[in-house]
Formats: structure tokens, sequence, C-alpha cells
């Protein structure tokens, strides 16, 4: 299982694409879908973490952060609410011994206990990152191009501090959880940087399996 985190507009959702149709793995999760399916079928006092974008999740806190950044803590909220789904998914995924991409701006380093999964399924969690604004724009720019328009450069521009803030915070916390941060600058270093991390985990599980 490839567990694949970032803000909004880094890559996410064509890298873990291209993944995919290079090792065959038939089912991509995104975060954003579990989170629609969680607001759909959850009671109406209880979504209002869920509702908004990632970062725009702060909207919607039930009551005024005292000595916390409002953005970060109600991207925390929106974040903590829908790990439960993708804790629902691994478990879905290993009962079934099925391959999957998890990826989203809520599959955040820290928030998913997987250690516990450690003895049934290998899962492989990355951050993907851009250095700058200017990156982020030229990401959000070609989103707009490619969906012709149904997603707007200026829906995003607008919040743009509000995303940068919320990299940084995912950063921080990988550089915690010993997660690895991945800067997506070039669509194939990105993709084989990751193909590399990736062939190292399982040498490194195989190598386990052998000195049984």
């Amino acid at each position: 299982m490839i567990l694949i985190g970032g803000t909004t507009g880094v890559g996410k959702s064509t890298i873990a694409t291209i993944l995919a149709n290079r090792l065959n793995i038939t089912r991509v999760a995104s975060s954003d879908a579990i989170r629609e399916v969680m607001r759909a079928s959850v009671s109406e006092k209880l979504i209002r973490p869920l509702r908004g974008s990632s970062y725009t999740a702060y909207k919607n806190l039930t009551l005024p952060p005292t000595g916390v950044n409002p953005v970060i803590l109600g991207f925390r909220e929106q974040v903590m609410a829908v790990s439960v789904g993708i804790d629902a998914i691994i478990k879905r995924n290993i009962e079934e011994k099925t391959d999957i991409i998890i990826e989203g701006a809520h599959v955040v380093p820290g928030y998913l206990d997987i250690e516990k999964f450690n003895s049934k399924a290998v899962i492989q969690q990355i951050v993907i990152s851009v250095p700058d604004k200017e990156t982020l724009k030229e990401h959000f720019t070609k989103r707009t191009t490619e969906t012709q328009g149904s997603r707007p450069i200026q829906k995003y521009i607008k919040h743009l501090d509000n995303i940068q803030m919320i990299q940084n915070y995912i950063e921080s916390l990988a550089k915690d959880n010993n997660i690895r941060i991945i800067e997506n600058l070039s669509l194939d270093n990105t993709f084989n940087e990751i193909l590399e991390l990736l062939f190292q985990r399982v040498k490194q599980e195989f190598s386990k399996i052998r000195s049984l």
C-alpha cells in the first residue's frame, strides 16, 4: 500500500495515477473522495469538519481558536475526521489482500497508526512537496488547462498562503515521523525517486523474511 500526502496542487493525483499504471495497481483512492462519501453518510451534526477544502476547513470550526492558527486548526480537524475513513479503507484492503494507492491532502504523517498494520501489509508513506509559491502557481495553471476550467486557478490563488502554510505543517510532521519528503520539480525525477524508495522498501521487507 502506498500513501501519498501533500498540500493541494503538488501533483499527488497525477503521481498516483502514473504509479498505479506502472505498478499495475487497480485501486486508487482520493482522500477528497473519502471525505465526500463520509459527508454523505454521516449525521449533519457531525460533518462540520468535513465541509470545504483542506485550506478552507477553518471556516467551519465549531469554536473560535485560541492560541492556534485557525487555518492549521481547521485542517487538523478535517484530517482527523477523514483519517477514520482512510483507516477503514486500509483495513478493508488488507482483508482483501489488495494493493492500493491512497492519495490526498488528508494523508498526513502522524494521524494514521500505520505500525499496527506492520505484520499484515507493507505500507509506504511519502509526502510530495514543491519548493515555493511560484511552482504551486504553475501547477494550478496546468491543472486549470487539463480540467478545461472546471478547477479554475483563481480558486487556488486566492488561498495560496493557506495552501503554503498547510504544506509547511505537513512537512514538519513528515520530518517528525521520519517520512520521506519528495520535491516534485520534474515528474520523471519524482516518479523515479518514488520507485527507488519502493524498491528499497520491498528489498528490506524480503530480507526480514529470509532472516526468519
